[in-house]
């Protein structure tokens, strides 16, 4: 028998963000105040989601038995080590292209910042593609590696503790779930500043189509089976008990 919880995801204000940031591209000018206000409405969400999420953990931990809590955690155990073993192998062979380029004096691979997989899609000449580079680099501050794999190791360690804590009777989400840290905020606000840096670069149509990205929400990149990946979810939103 099946049992699927859904995991809530924000979509208003997230929406009414991209909308107005994607009316500022097609306007050529960016109200810095007006997204700011957007992005500060995001941030009061963020407590609410966090409530929100405990919430549906525990019922998922309510609802199965102890033995299908187990099983369930094995399940997700197993699958965390295998994406844990490929991620360390794609920073690997990051990190040595990296220093190879390093050592060669050879320029890093294009990305362009928040807005990189975007601005792939615009068809930029070799001159637009420079100029955007500089400009993505001028105001976004690359990140450490340290503090990255610091993160890593700290939300890694996060995940496991919480997979153990289900599979016991005294499991409590809203302990366990980490607290809004505002990273969310951060990103967007490099991408508000990375969108006027670049915007004088572009063109008419290469404005009206980013617009179009950004008022579809498109964040990020996708999987192969669509925004979220195979299922549409999020997180821990589905889980199979016999």
């Amino acid at each position: 028998q099946g049992l699927t919880v859904n995991m809530p995801e924000p979509k208003e204000g997230m929406k009414a963000f991209m909308t107005t940031l994607a009316a500022q591209v097609r306007a050529n000018a960016i109200d810095e105040t007006a997204l700011d206000a957007a992005i500060a409405e995001l941030g009061k969400d963020g407590a609410s989601m966090r409530q929100r999420h405990a919430e549906a953990l525990q019922k998922l931990h309510a609802t199965l038995t102890p033995a299908q809590r187990t099983q369930l955690v094995h399940k997700l155990q197993a699958k965390m080590a295998e994406n844990e073993e490929k991620m360390a192998e794609m920073r690997e062979r990051f990190e040595d292209r990296a220093d190879d380029a390093a050592l060669r004096g050879k320029p890093g691979k294009f990305k362009g910042g928040p807005l990189g997989h975007m601005m792939k899609e615009l068809a930029l000449s070799d001159e637009q593609r420079e100029a955007v580079q500089k400009a993505a680099e001028s105001v976004v501050t690359p990140p450490d590696r340290d503090q990255m794999k610091a993160k890593f190791e700290a939300m890694r360690a996060s995940k496991k503790a919480m997979l153990e804590a289900f599979g016991t009777d005294s499991f409590d989400a809203a302990k366990l779930l980490p607290e809004h840290d505002g990273k969310g905020r951060e990103h967007l606000e490099q991408m508000v500043r990375v969108t006027r840096a670049v915007l004088p670069i572009l063109n008419a149509g290469q404005r009206d189509k980013l617009a179009g990205m950004l008022e579809a929400g498109d964040l990020g990149k996708r999987g192969k089976h669509g925004k979220h990946g195979k299922h549409g979810k999020r997180g821990p939103a589905a889980a199979e008990s016999e």
